[in-house]
């Protein structure tokens, strides 16, 4: 089987269990999460294993592996609940909010929402030599020194990948991961180049 069709069969295996748990839950503690954001939950799980941190990322050898989300929670509890109890390259996966970028560098994966844009350049800007896995959605989220860029395509859930960002983090994301993204940037890009 292909790394795409591998990559595509686990994200809808995942899919399927989310969609399952929480027909079983009671309407009153179901998340509110929308469609496009259970689907961006599946996606960072998977993301995620296909990244290999410097060992200066964690503090420890059996530190979790952190994923944050930087600033409003769009997520609601379906992140906690699809990544509780997961491994990743040998670390249980621990899911964080934090409200200042400072706070999320101590993270191996932040997710920058669409919500905190107005803040974008000076989230990324504390981010950016640290060994943390950025993953944004907003159009310029590439351009201001980003890592992933989701965007919705024919009501699909694509992204982007800077390499050469990842690559200054010192996060080395594996061929499958690149081989399925839209578009890899490999290069640097000055600001106002697009």
């Amino acid at each position: 089987m292909s790394c795409h069709r591998r990559f595509l069969a686990r994200l809808g295996w995942l899919l399927l269990v989310a969609v399952a748990a929480r027909l079983t839950q009671p309407a009153e503690v179901r998340a509110e999460a929308t469609p496009e954001y259970k689907i961006k939950a599946v996606y960072l799980l998977n993301i995620a294993r296909f990244v290999k941190w410097p060992t200066n990322a964690f503090a420890a050898a059996d530190s979790p592996l952190v994923v944050c989300i930087l600033g409003e929670n769009p997520f609601d509890n379906e992140l906690q609940k699809l990544m509780s109890g997961r491994v990743v390259g040998g670390r249980t996966v621990v899911v964080k909010q934090e409200a200042t970028a400072a706070a999320a560098k101590l993270c191996q994966v932040v997710f920058i929402p669409a919500s905190e844009q107005a803040n974008l350049r000076l989230h990324l800007a504390t981010l950016r030599t640290a060994p943390v896995l950025t993953i944004g959605e907003t159009p310029e989220f590439l351009d201001e020194g980003g890592v992933i860029e989701f965007f919705v395509q024919q009501n699909k859930v694509r992204f982007d990948i800077n390499k050469a960002q990842a690559d200054a983090a010192g996060v080395q994301l594996d061929s499958q991961l690149l081989s399925l993204a839209n578009r890899v940037r490999e290069t640097p890009e000055k600001r106002g180049e697009h």
